[in-house]
């Protein structure tokens, strides 16, 4: 993506995540980060993430210092043939809002100067 997409913008680029699955949240907010052509970033994160047997201690360290912890925000269910196969999606609420909460503020915040 870096190659191919911010090396040949000729401009600034937005980041735009549309119903991202798990980690692919977490790659979009360090997109945007580490790349200081992204002007903008809109993200709408999905699922939770999965926990895989032996990956329950999984930290996401985002460049901007802040960390968010797969015990905090990890389920083990998932969607098959469209029947949710979990715990109740009702107890769910309190992960997916530290879910939210944790990709925020992994995002980078800069000031950029505003030209014309």
């Amino acid at each position: 993506v870096e190659k191919h997409i911010f090396e040949n913008a000729p401009g600034a680029v937005i980041v735009l995540g549309i119903h991202l699955c798990g980690q692919l949240s977490v790659r979009a907010v360090e997109l945007f980060n580490t790349n200081p052509k992204c002007s903008m970033l809109a993200l709408k994160p999905c699922c939770l993430p999965q926990v895989w047997a032996g990956m329950p201690n999984t930290v996401w360290n985002f460049s901007n210092g802040q960390t968010l912890q797969l015990e905090q925000v990890g389920i083990n269910g998932r969607f098959i043939k469209n029947i949710w196969r979990g715990p109740p999606r009702s107890t769910l609420v309190r992960k997916f809002a530290c879910w939210g909460n944790g990709l925020y503020s992994g995002i980078a915040c800069r000031c950029r100067d505003s030209v014309g």
